[in-house]
């Protein structure tokens, strides 16, 4: 004697292996997101932290204007970069380009000095640039 399956049985093994596939693709889906969210959240947080580093090292090159001591306002810059950069896992110092020149507050513009009297500077402006951020799940 034969065993008759009912109709709605037999659609449903069938559909079986479909669940297998889609939540598989779901799996892989959620886990390429979770990975963008962290490195995308690791790149705005190195982001603030190089934002952070750069406004320390002008004050600091500031500061040294401040004192009248134009001539040490780069090393002083530079000491405050290499503190911060050391905590965060970097050693490079080639992407810092730190400058002294002059602020018009009327216009908002810096200009660089061009190598004419330092007495005359009121400002230090620091770029930071980081090219190469290692990153947790992208080389995956």
């Amino acid at each position: 004697m034969a065993i008759r399956r009912s109709a709605g049985t037999c659609r449903s093994w069938r559909r079986r292996g479909a669940v297998v596939v889609i939540g598989a693709v779901s799996l892989v889906t959620l886990m390429l997101f979770g990975a963008l969210a962290v490195d995308v959240g690791y790149i705005a947080a190195l982001t603030a932290e190089m934002q952070s580093t750069a406004d320390g090292a002008s004050l600091a090159g500031a500061s040294a204007m401040r004192d009248g001591k134009y001539e040490f306002f780069k090393e002083r810059a530079l000491s405050i970069i290499e503190r911060n950069q050391k905590s965060q896992g970097f050693l490079a110092l080639d992407d810092q380009v730190i400058q002294l020149g002059r602020w018009d507050r009327a216009a908002m513009t810096f200009t660089p000095n061009s190598g004419e009297d330092l007495n005359r500077d009121n400002a230090v402006r620091v770029v930071s640039r980081r090219n190469k951020v290692p990153l947790f799940f992208a080389p995956i």
